[in-house]
Parts: C-alpha cells; sequence; structure tokens
C-alpha cells in the first residue's frame, strides 16, 4: 500500500515559461509506502528539492498529481495536509522573536481550531518532542540565538510535536 504516490510530475518555476525542456521536474514520478524511508539523490539542481516542495504542497506541479493516503492534496485543504504532513527545511527563518518552546508549540496548530490555546496535553506533547531532541530545558530560550544545529533540532521537534498521521 502506497501512502505517497507522486505521477508525472511537471513544475517549472514562475516566469521561466512552460516550454518542455525548461521544466525544472518533467514526467517525476515516486511512490513510498506507509514507514518506508527513501534518499533523493542528483547532483545540483536536478530537481531533488522542486520534487519534495510538490510532495508537501508548497509548489503547485503544472501537471501530474500528488497523491498522500489516496487523495489528491492539491484538492484538500491546508489543514487536512498540514495535519498529515510536517516538514524539516534546509533553512529556516530565525527573525521571528520567538522562544524554542512558542516555535515548538507552533506544530500543534493544525489539531487547534481558530482562537484555541494550548492545552496542558499540547504542551504536554511539546515537551516530549523537545526531550527527544535532547533540548529539553531550552523552553525559554529565544529562537534566534541557538546554533545552527540546535535551531535545527527545534525545528524537528516542532515537526514531532505536529504529530502527522503519515
Amino acid at each position: 500500500m502506497t501512502s505517497l504516490n507522486l505521477t508525472n510530475l511537471a513544475w517549472t518555476p514562475l516566469g521561466q515559461g512552460h516550454c518542455h525542456h525548461q521544466f525544472q521536474l518533467r514526467e517525476a514520478s515516486l511512490q513510498v509506502a506507509a514507514g518506508e524511508f527513501v534518499g533523493l539523490i542528483g547532483p545540483n539542481g536536478s530537481g531533488k528539492t522542486s520534487l519534495l516542495r510538490c510532495a508537501y504542497r508548497f509548489s503547485k506541479p503544472q501537471q501530474g498529481e500528488v497523491q498522500l493516503e489516496h487523495q489528491n492534496v492539491w484538492k484538500q485543504s491546508p489543514r487536512w495536509c498540514a495535519q498529515r504532513i510536517a516538514v524539516v527545511l534546509q533553512e529556516f527563518p530565525d527573525a521571528f522573536g520567538l522562544t524554542v518552546e512558542e516555535v515548538v508549540a507552533m506544530g500543534r496548530t493544525p489539531h487547534k481550531g481558530l482562537f484555541d490555546g494550548d492545552t496542558q496535553d499540547d504542551r504536554r506533547i511539546a515537551r516530549e518532542a523537545l526531550e527527544s531532541v535532547g533540548l529539553l530545558g531550552f523552553e525559554d530560550h529565544a529562537f534566534a540565538t541557538l546554533s545552527g544545529g540546535e535551531k535545527q533540532r527545534v525545528i524537528l521537534a516542532r515537526a514531532l510535536a505536529q504529530q502527522p498521521s503519515c
């Protein structure tokens, strides 16, 4: 059973036109089963990041389909996707002025209503996520003051706290 199915994707950056030879991705397909780990390798500029951006609904492909749980992610709500997909990017902005605790708590957003605050369960999940990445005790540190590796671990904790179903 395939959890993620990318079929015949074609994508080009905005402003690049739609000529066949200018696509960053062309006829790209990938199937990933539940619980399977996959590595994407290739030279710089070969479309690895572009493929992933299409998969996690950041860049909409000009053709093809991205299915998660047999559903086209581009026909689902952002909330539906956020409850199933968590992403840890290579780079991330750090000028938010947020604490580590606040960044990790953002992972709980897909599970709350518009004006809901953090519940005791949300705080427990965030604390467990911080503990799992070795940053328990960093809750009150400003995210911007952390080292690059610590920031990456906070972003990983946020993804864990999100508890995506896939």
